[in-house]
């Protein structure tokens, strides 16, 4: 089955993750223990908009680290 890209609002997740005290390395490593992996590179991609869009599970991912909903970071249009 084919991977599905999100895109994703970059400005949100920094956002979330500044005002949540958690690091880089900390989502990373939260990403980590629900077996999802991400380099630090690729988060900081994401936050700057560098990178637009992730695989839908890293966003889910994502959006559970930060404990929002999925459409929180992800861009819909």
């Amino acid at each position: 089955m084919p991977r599905t890209t999100t895109r994703t609002n970059g400005v949100a997740i920094r956002t979330i993750r500044v005002l949540s005290g958690l690091s880089v390395r900390d989502v990373v490593a939260r990403l980590d223990d629900l077996g999802v992996s991400a380099h630090p590179d690729h988060i900081r991609n994401l936050e700057t908009g560098a990178r637009k869009g992730s695989r839908e599970e890293l966003v889910a991912a994502l959006a559970t680290v930060l404990d929002v909903p999925f459409e929180t970071i992800a861009s819909i249009r």
